[in-house]
């Protein structure tokens, strides 16, 4: 193959994956923008989770008493 066609054949792909990199960006951003944001994560320990909020709870009774 002559140098001069296959410079122009290799241009002709870089453009072409230039074009579908574009494509897949804005697929990308669509899918992004439909999915909802992530739930807030929960403590792993739902007995430590408690007892904060027990003694949370107790604090402020006793600071309301006072």
């Amino acid at each position: 193959m002559h140098a001069t066609m296959q410079y122009d054949l290799m241009q002709a792909r870089v453009a072409e994956l230039h074009r579908q990199a574009d494509c897949d960006r804005l697929v990308q951003a669509a899918i992004h923008a439909r999915r909802p944001g992530k739930p807030r994560q929960r403590s792993r320990r739902p007995i430590t989770r408690l007892a904060r909020r027990v003694l949370t709870l107790r604090g402020a009774r006793t600071a309301a008493a006072r």
